[in-house]
């Protein structure tokens, strides 16, 4: 497996390369945060999976290159931002390329569905109000102490989990911050009101 890394910052993408070196699947790597030489690569060298950052034009300038040129490309658009990389939205992307969003940070799990093929955007496609609740995820790492349910929009406490205190306080000021109604059970779980 052959993938193309463009970002302005390749230290960004230290850990995600280090996973991909443990992985027992045998993975090129070429990482460029020069438009200039990520063309030139792409243009010489097979590759199954581009990973994109999008959070720059020449992300974006970099997306349609390689569009024009194969648009079943399977390509991962990393940001912060709800901004999807195709103007004419979901259904037109699904149906015409092969483009995922992913939302920075990026984790070890992320790297590991990427090299599975998982289809991230299908997880907050338009769905703004879950968009900001993975990023709070995400952003917080709260996995350890608090479980996301996407199906009931809520944070749940790990029943194993101990000093609770100091997350529960970083996700509902994160949400205030937001102007995200919650409220919260007699097990501290924080479940968001989804009809915002």
């Amino acid at each position: 497996m052959k993938l193309l890394i463009y970002t302005k910052q390749l230290d960004e993408f230290e850990e995600f390369c280090y996973i991909l070196s443990q992985l027992p699947k045998k993975i090129s790597l070429d990482k460029v945060s020069c438009i200039k030489n990520a063309k030139f690569l792409y243009e010489e060298h097979a590759h199954d999976i581009v990973l994109i950052n999008f959070d720059n034009k020449e992300g974006r300038d970099l997306r349609n290159f390689i569009l024009h040129i194969n648009s079943k490309q399977r390509i991962y658009t990393l940001s912060q931002n709800l901004e999807c990389s195709e103007p004419l939205g979901c259904d037109h992307c699904n149906e015409h390329h092969n483009i995922n969003r992913l939302i920075k940070p990026i984790r070890p799990h992320d790297i590991i569905n990427i090299v599975k093929s998982v289809d991230f955007c299908s997880q907050y496609c338009n769905d703004d109000l879950l968009f900001k609740l993975l990023r709070i995820q995400k952003h917080l790492s709260v996995d350890k102490v608090y479980s996301f349910d996407q199906s009931t929009f809520s944070f749940n406490k790990q029943p194993t989990a101990t000093q609770t205190e100091k997350t529960f306080i970083q996700i509902t000021d994160v949400l205030d911050t937001l102007g995200i109604s919650y409220w919260v059970n007699e097990n501290y779980d924080i479940l968001v009101d989804a009809q915002q």
